[in-house]
């Protein structure tokens, strides 16, 4: 049998939320970024926490970028929803761990809901990803600017393209998959301000290897293999 937290219980909850998100988030954000994200919370948190009338069949799933806007506003009391609008355009990640948790549990971007499918049609795959577009675009909307979507897809394409290493890198050796333990910032970034390189060892011999977009992989240098064998000892130490 589901229990349901009482409506005290799910303030009690969210206060403690907010506490350790305050331990997270820049502590130069504004104070009214907190006050909303506890509003949103108690409406958008997943179903079935907040009220005993509110079920996993009742949730409106927005089937588009637009209707996120519609179903925002429905949301948002009108001060938190001036709340939202005044913020500035570089604080908006400030709402990805409190309000952009509950977006995403609710509308069902980690299930493959349709909001997520939509998504994925036009190329962007994690929720969190998904999420952070979503807030920028009616931050835009609401003040009136160009939403430029395309330019918001390729930078989350451009993301994990240049920065996360492939499923599967094998060493040039003998094919056996590299292990990947360490990654720092490429030293030319003018590739792409994401470029990083992979260092990790072999499952085969543990040879050291390293791997870069473009680049493919190849032997890191003196200074390197020593970095990856010291983490490669620490991680053993941490078992």
């Amino acid at each position: 049998m589901q229990i349901q937290p009482t409506q005290k219980t799910a303030r009690l909850i969210c206060g403690v939320v907010l506490i350790k998100m305050n331990e997270i988030m820049m502590k130069k954000s504004s104070p009214i970024i907190h006050i909303i994200s506890c509003a949103l919370i108690l409406l958008i948190f997943p179903s079935g926490l907040w009220s005993e009338s509110q079920t996993k069949e009742n949730v409106y799933i927005p089937k588009n970028l637009e209707e996120t806007f519609i179903e925002l506003k429905k949301l948002l009391p009108p001060d938190d929803l001036m709340g939202f609008k005044e913020t500035p355009e570089n604080e908006i990640f400030n709402y990805h761990f409190s309000v952009g948790m509950g977006l995403r549990n609710k509308w069902g971007l980690w299930n493959k809901s349709r909001l997520a499918k939509y998504f994925n049609n036009i190329g962007i795959f994690h929720p969190d990803d998904m999420s952070m577009i979503i807030f920028k675009s009616f931050w835009r909307d609401l003040n009136n600017k160009p939403i430029q979507l395309e330019s918001q897809i390729k930078y989350y394409q451009d993301f994990w393209k240049y920065s996360a290493p492939p499923e599967v890198v094998v060493s040039p050796i003998d094919g056996a998959q590299i292990f990947f333990i360490l990654s720092q910032p490429c030293e030319d970034l003018t590739i792409s301000e994401h470029c990083r390189v992979h260092f990790g060892v072999s499952k085969s011999d543990e040879s050291p290897w390293a791997y870069q977009y473009g680049k493919g992989v190849f032997e890191p240098n003196g200074k390197d293999k020593k970095r990856i064998f010291e983490h490669l000892q620490y991680i053993r130490s941490r078992k």
